[in-house]
């Protein structure tokens, strides 16, 4: 059995007629690509059967699990490990080779993988680079957080898996091109901040945040941690070499992270 016949692919979908076809183009060296579709009403389905991609419709009944954590404890996966990626998400070729090369999996319980974003249609190839731990032995689950914030959504937002103790990491990045204008953006982004603060306080102390998160929260703390964030983002990570389009992405990503303290501020007052 080769490297690609170990990992189950998993993608979870509601109308993504815009960026499936991309997204299963890119998977064919897999044998085990499962969509997990919300109910789509465009064309998402039609393009998950061209492409042969196995279908399970996944209707949320509004409570614990959802969609990651329910395919996880619902379904039967025949391999030990699973890979969730966004149907917004492209795996590249560099990623490939580099999970063909360098994927170990009795050494590990998961990886860090890497994405470059873009942004006013444009790739960000500097600053600090997006993270998530996507790829991980299928016996772990994504936390569980009480979040008011995202509690209309089925899927997990930003929540990871939890318990890994062995981590690896993939340098090679996916392209993740979710942007769809700059409202979206922002109105994103206020609803991360709620979460991130509601997790803030739910999980303080807890000894399931990875080191990553801890350092995060820790930074927030920082005075000025924002405008700390913007100079190490566009000057010492060189976004400044990704253009004006940089400096507004390093920007609105520091006024992010202003949002999430003034969140934190007045939830403890």
């Amino acid at each position: 059995m080769g490297v690609f016949d170990e990992i189950t692919i998993a993608i979870p979908t509601l109308n993504e007629e815009m960026n499936i076809d991309e997204c299963l183009s890119a998977l064919k060296d897999f044998s085990n690509i499962y969509v997990i579709d919300s109910g789509s009403t465009d064309s998402t389905l039609d393009i998950c059967k061209k492409h042969n991609a196995n279908v399970i419709n996944f209707k949320w009944n509004g409570s614990f699990p959802k969609k990651r954590n329910w395919f996880l404890e619902n379904f039967k996966i025949n391999t030990d490990w699973i890979l969730f990626i966004d149907a917004d998400e492209v795996m590249t070729k560099d990623f490939l080779d580099e999970i063909h090369h360098k994927f170990e999996p009795n050494n590990y319980d998961g990886y860090w993988l890497s994405y470059t974003n873009y942004f006013l249609g444009k790739a960000m190839r500097f600053g600090f680079q997006q993270k998530k731990l996507a790829l991980f032995r299928t016996k772990f689950r994504y936390e569980y957080i009480q979040s008011q914030s995202v509690s209309q959504y089925d899927m997990e937002i930003h929540e990871h898996p939890v318990g890994l103790n062995r981590l690896g990491r993939l340098k090679a990045p996916i392209m993740h091109n979710d942007y769809n204008g700059l409202e979206k953006f922002i109105q994103k982004h206020v609803v991360y901040a709620k979460w991130e603060c509601e997790r803030l306080h739910s999980m303080k102390g807890s000894s399931m945040l990875t080191l990553r998160q801890k350092l995060k929260y820790k930074f927030l703390k920082i005075p000025f941690s924002p405008f700390l964030y913007f100079i190490l983002d566009f000057f010492i990570l060189l976004r400044i070499l990704d253009g004006s389009t940089g400096l507004k992405y390093s920007f609105y990503k520091a006024w992010y992270f202003s949002v999430i303290r003034d969140l934190v501020r007045e939830y403890e007052t």
